[in-house]
């Protein structure tokens, strides 16, 4: 199959969801472009609505970028608040709509490790599952809000990937530490460790070339950008904690995840690269049939070609032996 050229240019308008663990650097490397600085405005619970109000974005948004993404606040997309989704949805379709002038990538965000850290909206979003749900439709009616060039990423689904192949092997995903799914969280259970910010960038990954992730080389580098912020504040929650280490196990569960949450986005952008003249060819009949699937009704459970996880997507050796 023919594989879509990836963006050189990539800008990035967030909060601390993209920041952390320096998200942006993650997926340069993972497409082997030059990460930009001076290509980000990221700011700590920032909304779309705030952004558009940011004489920053604006001017970020007037320079030429091949890719262009945008990050709502955690629980703003799920609708637990109806003035604050308002005022994004009017932000997406009133300011970054008209300035999308090249392709946007709405990154659709994780829900709390078990349901919402904050007393607001704990009632609206009371669990992983439900808090997923409702934000992962609200992403994608953002997306829908930004044109026919906006492209929606799928990360919160290889969130629920991860979680639902730990439930199935009857883990607590939420309560067991030691399972992937909660080593995907910061101490606070809803910023990500470096393990959720790997399996974002593989998601990225995999969206904006058409690849499957599986078999990446790239790994985070033992340092990124504000860990001494994040370690000083997480230390507060958890004495002595540290940035989760990955091994190879951590690293091949991840990628497969990703894989599966973004094979309809995959197919989707390898046909338009011209790689996929028919999704009824019999060229990758398993992708073909997974992205039918996913195309109609998304649930990472119902797929009857789906395979079984790895087992370090389930319990991963390398923190039974350690103190995480």
């Amino acid at each position: 199959m023919a594989a879509a050229a990836p963006p050189r240019t990539i800008a990035w308008v967030g909060d601390s969801y993209t920041y952390f663990n320096d998200l942006p650097a993650m997926v340069a490397a993972m497409v082997e472009t030059e990460p930009d600085p001076e290509a980000c405005v990221l700011c700590g619970g920032a909304r779309l609505s705030g952004h558009a109000a940011d004489p920053r974005v604006a001017a970020l948004l007037e320079r030429d970028w091949d890719a262009v993404v945008l990050q709502e606040a955690s629980t703003v997309a799920g609708g637990y608040d109806l003035a604050k989704l308002g005022a994004s949805r009017g932000a997406a379709r009133e300011f970054f709509a008209p300035r999308a002038s090249t392709t946007v990538l709405l990154f659709g965000t994780w829900g709390h490790r078990s349901g919402s850290v904050y007393a607001a909206s704990k009632r609206a979003y009371p669990s992983y599952r439900a808090m997923q749900a409702k934000t992962s439709a609200g992403c994608k009616r953002l997306c829908a809000l930004l044109g026919s060039s906006a492209r929606y990423v799928p990360v919160g689904e290889a969130f629920r990937e991860v979680h639902e192949a730990c439930a199935g092997s009857h883990l607590e995903p939420e309560g067991d530490p030691r399972t992937l799914f909660s080593r995907l969280y910061a101490p606070d259970g809803h910023h990500p460790s470096r393990l959720g910010s790997y399996l974002a960038a593989c998601v990225f990954y995999a969206t904006l070339t058409g690849e499957s992730p599986e078999g990446h080389s790239y790994r985070p580098p033992p340092r990124c950008a504000h860990d001494d912020v994040v370690q000083a504040a997480f230390s507060c929650l958890q004495p002595g904690w540290q940035p989760a280490a990955m091994d190879d196990g951590d690293r091949a569960a991840l990628q497969a995840a990703a894989a599966r949450a973004t094979v309809y986005a995959r197919a989707q952008l390898r046909r338009a690269a011209g790689g996929l003249e028919d999704l009824d060819s019999d060229e990758d009949p398993d992708e073909l049939q997974l992205a039918r699937e996913l195309s109609e009704s998304y649930s990472p459970t119902n797929s009857p070609t789906r395979r079984e996880p790895p087992e370090s997507l389930l319990r991963s050796p390398s923190t039974i032996r350690g103190a995480r």
